[in-house]
């Protein structure tokens, strides 16, 4: 099997821990009393399947790992159809992170040197790739319903910095004071972005970038490092928290 850079399920196995931990923290309050309906699905070829956002319409988007070792991304729609999304020249993979209401997918795809790109695939199925100016990587995380998408590049010296991408193709690059690599995650319906930013002594913590620019840095009390996944519409955020070191 050949090596596959790929970035969603090399983080999901590494972070299982704080994962675990996450799903645990905001189900103590509330899951006993939830009855959920469960579906199970897998692409057709699908060793492993990674859903990574669902729309308003529960359409599902995500990614997989066929028996090859590659990886394609996929939509399913409400009535169990699933579409296999592969960009043109995507020799190393595509990874699709997040739908909006009307069905707009971002995310990223691999070139032959296994190079990160931003794509975007259009409700009609168009596939469009982009780049941060100067970055040697990009990568999508997040699309609102007006089509703004955040997600982060690295630079020629390999540093993370957010990134905001409008409707028109227009970028606008921020991190938060004292970052040396910033990740932004996930972006809400008037363009409010979460993630997460490290600084030069590695440790890690939150942050929120308003839709005026202003970027709030924030940490869980008593936490050693602060991780800021996504944000709702009302500006709520879920992340996660590490305490104490690791052994």
């Amino acid at each position: 099997m050949r090596q596959v850079r790929t970035l969603g399920l090399s983080r999901f196995r590494q972070d299982g821990v704080s994962f675990a931990f996450m799903l645990m923290f905001f189900c103590t309050g509330w899951c006993h009393s939830v009855e959920a309906k469960v579906t199970k699905f897998d692409p057709p070829g699908s060793t492993e399947t990674l859903p990574t956002g669902i729309n308003a319409s529960k359409w599902i988007t995500g990614f997989y790992l066929d028996n090859a070792g590659d990886t394609h991304s996929f939509l399913r729609t409400r009535d169990g159809t699933i579409t296999t999304i592969d960009v043109q020249g995507a020799t190393c993979g595509t990874e699709a992170n997040s739908i909006n209401r009307s069905g707009m997918i971002v995310g990223v795809e691999f070139d032959s040197n296994c190079a990160f790109h931003g794509f975007i695939r259009a409700p009609d199925g168009t596939i469009t790739t982009f780049d941060v100016p100067g970055a040697i990587d990009t990568v999508a995380n997040s699309v609102n319903n007006g089509g703004l998408i955040t997600g982060f590049y690295l630079d020629s010296s390999h540093h993370g910095h957010g990134f905001l991408r409008t409707t028109d193709g227009t970028f606008t690059s921020f991190d938060p004071k004292g970052a040396t690599d910033t990740f932004a995650a996930s972006i809400n319906k008037v363009g409010a972005i979460s993630g997460t930013y490290q600084t030069s002594l590695n440790d890690s913590h939150g942050f929120v970038r308003a839709t005026d620019g202003t970027i709030t840095e924030f940490d869980v009390p008593n936490a050693t490092s602060t991780y800021a996944n996504s944000i709702n519409d009302s500006g709520e955020i879920a992340g996660a928290k590490a305490s104490g070191a690791c052994s």
